[in-house]
């Protein structure tokens, strides 16, 4: 994947955490469910790409905030 489109889509993600949307926040919430018993969730920030911004994919680095909120945006390791 290339850089700039996964910027894009995390950022997409933080829009819909700031302006939620029911049916993102659906797909969000089953997606954390997934997150939670991944062995690669992070909730201490230690691989978090931006600081505080925990829990996070200690794989790919990005808050699970923002990536479980974007439509476009993908597990890296295919779970969702």
């Amino acid at each position: 994947m290339n850089v700039l489109n996964k910027v894009k889509q995390i950022l997409q993600g933080w829009w819909y955490r700031w302006f939620p949307n029911p049916e993102i926040e659906k797909i969000a919430a089953e997606r954390m469910r997934i997150c939670a018993n991944c062995p690669f969730i992070d909730f201490t920030g230690k691989h978090c790409a931006v600081p505080k911004t925990e829990p996070c994919c200690s794989d790919c680095g990005c808050s699970l905030a923002a990536a479980t909120r974007s439509p476009e945006y993908s597990c890296p390791k295919n779970k969702w």
